[in-house]
């Protein structure tokens, strides 16, 4: 019996790299990620017997390979895997949690609500033809797409397809079983995993890094401003969230808060001596949670290391 992976999709340096060259920062080489990733791979196979980290090369290629011409036929809910795709409609659909940490609701990252963005969509699509492919970088339980899936449904959009960069079973049968008429195409398909985590998720301060934080307005789901994240990780998430999501084991989960923080700290410290500048909180696209936006991103990153010991 094989042991079921535990998967990370690599993704720091591709936001970080868009993030400098908006916000005037030089970010490491690729050394400096490959040396982030083998130490971060390491000790994740202190808790997991098989590690997997997806590198988006590949993934990049195939979905390119897959994705049909046709202007707003292809609408794209990832920001990785199709960065460079052209006539593409993009959406900003993420999980959002209140304050108390607990899932609010699949909610619209910008001021457009996901019903808005459908509207918008739908006046470039010909009446004649309102047929789209879905582009996701993974499935897991296949719900998020599903309550998509049936959004457009109801604004008189069909989804024929749905293209991913990673898959895993429970979630593209989910999707099959509701829909008779989608067809799935994933580059990577596992059966079964422990979790499927972007890598940003556990690094402080990366652009789209943890959950969105946001609250409810006039009946809708919005986020809060400045746009603010949660890490999987103490002290930003509390141990049963930051286990829940990051799936490491409750007993692991301070000492591997405090590694994620430490290859955090390394991060922005090199960022800032590349640049020759400090990397402020205001700096930031996503703000981690309790930070703010004043003061420099590396101290406050020293002062949850120092809470943590």
């Amino acid at each position: 019996m094989h042991s079921k992976a535990f998967v990370v999709s690599e993704d720091i340096d591709v936001l970080l790299q868009a993030w400098g060259e908006k916000r005037g920062f030089k970010i490491p080489d690729t050394r400096f990620f490959e040396s982030a990733r083998e130490e971060m791979k390491k000790r994740l196979l202190d808790f997991f017997p098989d590690v997997q980290f997806i590198k988006k090369g590949a993934i990049i290629e195939n979905i390119g390979k897959r994705i049909p011409k046709g202007d707003a036929s292809v609408v794209s809910l990832d920001k990785i895997y199709t960065r460079n795709a052209r006539n593409l409609f993009e959406m900003e659909v993420t999980r959002m949690v209140g304050e108390d940490l607990e899932f609010l609701d699949n909610a619209s990252r910008i001021a457009k609500t996901i019903e808005e963005q459908i509207e918008d969509l739908a006046t470039l699509i010909a009446p004649e033809n309102r047929k789209i492919t879905l582009v996701d970088d993974v499935i897991f339980t296949g719900e998020n797409l599903v309550s998509l899936i049936k959004k457009f449904r109801n604004a008189g959009i069909c989804v024929s397809g749905v293209i991913s960069g990673i898959s895993v079973e429970a979630g593209t049968e989910k999707i099959l079983n509701e829909f008779d008429d989608v067809s799935i195409f994933s580059v990577i398909h596992y059966k079964d995993i422990v979790d499927e985590i972007c890598e940003r998720d556990f690094y402080v301060g990366v652009p789209l890094s943890g959950r969105l934080v946001g609250h409810r307005k006039n009946g809708a789901v919005v986020p809060i401003s400045p746009e603010t994240g949660v890490p999987y990780l103490l002290p930003f998430a509390d141990e049963q969230h930051a286990v829940s999501w990051s799936s490491v084991p409750e007993e692991h989960i301070r000492d591997w808060s405090r590694f994620c923080l430490e290859q955090s700290l390394k991060l922005w410290e090199e960022i800032e001596i590349l640049s020759e500048k400090k990397v402020l909180c205001s700096d930031l696209e996503r703000n981690p949670v309790s930070f703010g936006s004043d003061g420099s991103l590396v101290e406050k990153i020293r002062e949850c290391l120092h809470g943590l010991q």
